[in-house]
Parts: structure tokens; sequence; C-alpha cells
């Protein structure tokens, strides 16, 4: 317990040594006197103070002086040699080497960049110290290691309300931040040789994913396995934050438990005990260096090679020490880690996993031999036991700085984490043997992949089913700091007065229990079951299927064919919400679009076409003809020849007949011009005229083409002048879709609102009601999404 003592002082004086900014040779000098009483603590003294509490007490003060110390010399001071120093100056040019991973996200990719040198706006170059967060736009792919030169003007990381991004990037030790940058990569490559290894394979397992399997799915998987979360839809990762299951997203200790059995199960069959124990925290380390080494996971690391070293050791390991020594550790290296929030919550899980669990289990257990005999009660504790106490026991501490963190409480986190929790250990299982097969066979990849995708799949569902709840989570703004620290006192005071009459074990959760023979098999056939069930629900259905994606900003259209084919009607929006609309439409093994039509010339705002080729294979591309502008749409035109799909160009009156007697009008196209298009199945008609601006309009009105439409893709967004009142009459629409989205500048004018209200048809609007599908045999229509 000695050490659970010193781990605290040491916290609190990492703590309270950043909130007093004073002089760490101050604070070691403290705690040289600290020491010196340590060591001149008195032998003997009255019966309650005896030298070992006197060493204690002096012990800690030895260790709250040196927290103090650690923090204050880790504290920032910038001189004419530091990068920070030169933030807010104007533009500059750095030259420097990546450090880590590049970070892709919807717009641009982030850099960390090691700073060498700094040449400033009036030309004068010097050397400097220091890591800038660059953000460089999406025109080539960077690795770890590659030296680059970035122009761009230097800035300190802005402060937002309620969130300072300045402290954010500050405890990973980055003060500077460049937008919109201009990266070359000047040279070969650098870096730590293990590193770039670890990473570069990280790299191909990542995109093995993507091709494996479909969106959301691939993402999903992505950030369980490799800790990359950037592919995750914002829609997916809300849902997952509603649910109280963020923490299946982000690589956790339950990921590095799994692995570790399964790499002690198969090399002890091969192996003496003594090399399988090293292989398996060997490979327990790496994996940790493999997927980035957060916090978390370094945390995770340590206190699982302390349980496998114990048990070598013939130890039972006590989890209060093996946490301290974890955080002591952690926080020793970079004391800026006490306030990372995915520590904070890993700590906290792991410490009432270690409180809470085997008090739990026996309040169930007898609860439960109350109405059954004590075997039966066993053996239901035993199996709810992963699923549902551990869920519970990781809950009660996390739930208020969860709650205080991400302004959220959720009301279905128990039953949520109860369903999904059991998933996860064959979803990493087969997960991984397909990532790792798809390297060497690729079909055998595959096909683990598919069993992969049914556990991925249902983790989705449950997830989504719960977060579409209307009490799915409460909104807690007004919880404040002290509030917390005071749910925490009271929590962890009646903890330790319920603690004292009973003699606290650790122990170890079990993650991965091996099944051999007949249930090895019984489980394989439930999974093709499964499998063939999902499929069948996943094969035409005879109707047509027209889903207006939520894609942040930008109009998307995905139409699905009676007999299966699929056409993506523009590409401007969040690439995640596309390719996550993609996943949900496409069966799992879907990977073709058979017609991709760009409704506005290529520009900056068509990056998400990009991964939608990487991923999918395109049967042809209607444009309206231009080449589009800018580095990216240059870009985006290599990236189209070498797909090798079929091109054409739009003109009007130009019909497309895509089979089962769905066909595509094309009725305005103009080189340079946004496109307006006419679906027709049957008596349903949808006109997607969303990117249309108004002398579009006039122009439809003029050109002799039949308008009339069940549904109507409100033009431009029904801002400023759209849908006159004359171009309304000539549609004559059932139902107005705005397809818009959450981070769209786009705002509809109450008077094109008026007139669309006007004409009686029902208003839907992807920024308030998300992804909305259309379905129709061709007589009748539904509506899956909005009110």
């Amino acid at each position: 317990m000695t050490l659970v003592y010193l781990c605290i002082a040491w916290l609190a004086g990492i703590a309270v040594g950043r909130a007093a900014q004073g002089s760490w040779w101050l604070w070691l000098g403290l705690a040289a006197l600290a020491l010196i009483a340590f060591v001149l603590s008195p032998k003997a003294g009255k019966e309650w103070l005896t030298r070992f509490s006197w060493r204690t007490a002096f012990g800690c003060a030895l260790f709250f002086s040196l927290g103090a110390a650690r923090i204050g010399i880790a504290l920032p001071h910038f001189d004419e040699h530091d990068l920070a120093t030169y933030n807010d100056r104007g533009f500059v040019t750095l030259e420097g080497v990546i450090v880590a991973a590049p970070d892709v996200r919807d717009t641009h990719v982030n850099l960390r960049v090691q700073v060498e040198s700094l040449t400033l706006p009036e030309g004068e170059e010097q050397p400097v110290r220091g890591v800038a967060l660059v953000q460089a736009p999406l025109l080539r792919e960077y690795r770890y290691g590659d030296p680059v030169r970035v122009h761009g003007e230097l800035h300190t990381p802005p402060e937002f309300e309620g969130f300072s991004y300045r402290d954010y990037l500050a405890r990973q030790g980055v003060y500077s931040l460049i937008r919109y940058a201009q990266v070359d990569v000047t040279g070969e490559r650098r870096g730590n040789p293990v590193r770039r290894l670890l990473l570069d394979f990280r790299d191909q397992a990542y995109s093995v994913i993507n091709r494996l399997l479909s969106e959301p799915q691939a993402s999903l998987l992505a950030g369980i396995l490799l800790g990359i979360e950037s592919g995750i839809s914002p829609d997916l990762r809300e849902a997952f934050n509603a649910t109280g299951a963020a923490h299946v997203i982000a690589i956790s200790g339950s990921n590095l438990a799994i692995l570790a059995g399964v790499i002690q199960n198969v090399t002890r069959r091969f192996m003496k005990e003594h090399l399988s124990s090293l292989l398996t925290i060997a490979g327990v380390l790496v994996y940790a260096l493999f997927v980035g080494g957060d916090p978390a996971v370094i945390r995770a690391a340590i206190m699982v090679t302390l349980g496998l070293v114990a048990a070598r050791l013939g130890r039972q390991t006590w989890g209060f020490t093996s946490l301290a020594f974890a955080a002591l550790l952690m926080t020793a290296i970079n004391p800026y880690t006490l306030w990372d929030a995915s520590f904070q919550l890993s700590f906290l899980a792991t410490l009432g996993l270690i409180l809470y669990v085997e008090p739990l289990q026996a309040l169930l257990e007898k609860g439960l031999s109350a109405l059954l005999t004590a075997e039966t009660a066993r053996r239901i504790v035993g199996a709810l036991s992963d699923a549902f106490v551990v869920t519970v026991a990781a809950q009660i501490t996390t739930t208020p700085v969860m709650a205080y963190l991400f302004r959220q409480f959720s009301l279905v986190s128990l039953p949520v984490n109860f369903l999904i929790i059991p998933l996860q250990t064959p979803l990493m299982i087969l997960g991984g043997l397909a990532v790792l097969s798809a390297l060497i066979v690729w079909p055998v990849g595959q096909v683990l992949a598919w069993g992969s995708w049914l556990f991925l799949s249902l983790t989705i569902w449950v997830v989504r089913l719960f977060a579409r709840l209307p009490f799915a989570s409460l909104d807690v703004e007004n919880l404040s700091a002290v509030a917390v620290w005071g749910i925490y006192g009271v929590m962890f005071g009646l903890t330790f007065l319920a603690m004292q009459s009973d003699e606290q074990r650790a122990r170890r959760a079990e993650w991965l229990r091996q099944a051999f023979g007949t249930k090895l098999l019984a489980g394989a056939g439930l999974v093709v079951a499964a499998l063939l069930f999902v499929g069948a629900g996943s094969l035409p259905d005879g109707k047509l299927h027209v889903t207006f994606v939520d894609a942040g900003s930008g109009t998307v259209t995905l139409i699905r064919t009676p007999g299966g084919r699929y056409i993506l009607v523009g590409a401007e929006g969040s690439p995640r919400r596309i390719l996550a609309a993609l996943g949900d439409a496409l069966p799992f093994w879907e990977r073709r679009l058979d017609l991709v039509i760009l409704t506005r010339p290529l520009s900056s705002r068509s990056g998400a076409l990009l991964p939608v080729l990487e991923r999918y294979q395109v049967g042809a591309l209607v444009t309206d003809g231009s080449q589009g502008e800018g580095q990216l749409a240059a870009g985006l035109w290599t990236a189209i020849e070498t797909e090798g799909a079929a091109q054409v160009v739009a003109q009007p009156g130009m019909r497309i007949s895509v089979g089962d007697d769905v066909t595509l009008t094309v009725l305005h196209a103009s080189v340079g011009e946004p496109l307006a298009l006419m679906l027709a199945y049957g008596e349903a008609h949808f006109l997607l005229a969303g990117d249309l601006p108004p002398e579009g309009e006039a122009s439809l009105l003029n050109s002799g083409f039949p308008l009339n439409a069940t549904v109507l893709e409100v033009p431009a967004g029904g801002s400023g002048d759209a849908a006159s009142e004359a171009f309304l009459a000539a549609v004559t629409p059932q139902i107005g879709v705005l397809a818009l989205g959450s981070s769209d500048r786009v705002i509809p004018d109450p008077q094109t609102l008026d007139r669309l209200e006007a004409t009686g048809a029902l208003l839907y609007r992807t920024d308030e009601q998300g992804t909305l599908e259309f379905v129709s045999d061709g007589q009748r229509l539904w509506i899956r999404g909005g009110p």
C-alpha cells in the first residue's frame, strides 16, 4: 500500500506544481529536506506514530516535492531558439521532419513536424527547436520520417469557448500551428527505422481493412485494431458517445488482454513457458507502439506486462500497486499525461475494476442464490462477469468525469455495453486474422473479414438502435469540476469505509476463453449462418431506393435500382459521411459502383471523390466536361484515369438507362455548370437539382422538358431566389427535400420555405432529420428517416 500513497503524493505534487508555477529548483530543495527527514525519522514514538508511519509521511512529502519539480521542469520556457517564440509574426518557411503518423481528416492532413530551421518573413534563417502542427492539403501521401519544407503562417493554437485547443496541444509538446500550409517533401526518409517499419505496416494494414470491408465497418475495425479513428463518421461517433460506448472505438486494456491471451495460448503449445511469457510481453509492447502509444494504451501495456511478470514469478499482482506504478511511470515520462482525457478514463476504469468487480459479483450471486441454487447462481454470475459486472464496475468510476468532459450522461450505457462487450473478442480475433491472412492469401482474408463484419455490424446496429431513443442521453452543461470532485470524494469515501472489514483481492479478468472441438465448429457454423442471413437481407428487394445523404455539406444522393445497381450522384461533403452511407447501403461484399455522376465541376470541395475511388470500383463517370480548378482537381483526374472508369460528358436530353425500367435523364448540363437530372421509375419521379442556381431553373423552364416530379431536391439548398413560383408550378412536387448538412453554410431563405409550403408539399431537411431514404415500387412511395 506504501507505493499507492507515494503515487497519490506524486500526482498531487504535479497538480499543485502546475498551479503554483514555482521554480523547479525550489521544489527540489524541499525534496532534499524531505529525504533528510525520511532518513533521520525516529525509530520509536507513540504507539500510533511508529517509525514506519513517520517514514511513510516523509516519503509522501518527498514524492510530492519531486512531482512538483517534475512539472516545473516540463513547463515551457521559450527563448530565441524555440519555434513558439516566432508565433503570430506572419508567413514563415520551416525545415523539419514528420515525427508522428499523419492524421488524415476530411479536408486536410495533420502533420507533426519536428522543426530544425526557420526562415522569417524578412528572409532571416536560423536554427530552432520545437514541434509544429501543420495542416497540409490532401494532395499527396506523407509518411513518418519524411523531411519536409513547410510554408505558411505560424500561429499560436487558439482557445475556444469550453475547450482550449492551445492547452490540448501543449500537453503533447506542441505550441505552434500552421493552417493551409504548403508542404513539400525534400529528401529521403529519416526517423527511427523500427518505428518506420511499424507505422508502414500499420498503413498497409489500414489499406487492407479498407479493401476488405465497407464503411462504417472498416473504420470501426481500424479504430479497434489499429487505433486509427479518423475515418469514423461524425454520426457514428456521436452515437457511440450518446450510448456510453465510446471506449469500444479506442485501444484499451481489453484489446491488449485479448492479444496477450491469444499469443500466450498459441506459443505455449510449442515452446517453454518462460519463452512464451517473454514473447507475449514483447508482442504487447510492440502492439502498444504499433497503434500509436497514447496514454491509455501505455497504461494498459504496463498493467498487462506487470500481470504477466508476476504470474511468471509465481506472485499475485495487487491491482492498486500495479495501477499506481503505471501512473507513476507515465507521469514521470510526461507529467502532462495527468490532464489527458484518455489517461483519466483509462485510469478510472481500471480503478473501478479493482474496487467493485468482486463486491458486485458477490452481491449479484447473493441475490440470485435467494431464487436459485448456489451453484446455478455462481454459474450465471460467471457468465455475466465480463459483459455486465465488469461494465458496471468501470462505469461507476468513469461516469462523473465522462459527464464533465463530454457534457453528456448516457441513460442506456448499461444495456448497450452488456450487448456489445461480448462481441469484441471474436471481432478482434477475426479482424486481426483477416488482415494478416489477406496479406498472404487474399481470399482467406476476405472470408475471415466477412466473419468480423458480422460482429462489427451487430455492434453498430445496437449502438445506433439505442442512440435513436429520445432518452438515450441527458445534457449536463452545468456540471462543474468542483461537483465532480465532490462526487468522487463521496464515492471513494464510502468505498473505503465499506472495504475496512474485507480483505482486498486482486483478480485478473479473463478476456479470452479458448474453445475447442464441437464448440469451435458450432461457433463457426453460427457465424456462417448469421452471414448468410444478413447476406440474404442485403439482396435486391425489387424496389428503387433513393437516399439523400447528410454529407455535412454539399448534395449527395445514392441510388439503388430494383435489380441491385448502385449510382452515386454528387461527391461533395465529408468523405467519412459519404463512405458510411455507402457502407450502410451496399452489401458487405459489394465493392462496385456502377455509375458516379458529378453534379458540379471538380474543385476543392470534391475531396470526397478520392476515397470513393480508392474503396470502390467505378463502372462509369458522368461529368459536365470541365477539368475543374486547382491541384486537387488535377489529382482527382489522375485518380480517375488510374481507375479506368468510362468517362461520359453529360448533354441536355441525354437518357441513361440503368436497367429494371429505371432511367436517368439529363435536364441541364453545360461546361462549368451544375447538372440537373430526372430519375424515373414507373410513376415515381425524382428531380435531382440540388446544385442548380436560379438561372438554371429559368433554363429548365425554357427547355421544354417535362419537369413534373414526385420528389424535388430543392435547388441551391433553398437559399436566395431558389425554387421560384414558376419553377414549383412546373414541378408540382409532393415532397421537397432540402439536402443540407450540419456544417453547411447554406441557410434556406424563409420566402423559399413559404413558397414550398404553399404548394402543399411535405418538406424534409437532411440537416435536421439526417440521411433520408425513399423507397418506391414504381407506384407507391415509402420514406425512411425524418419525422
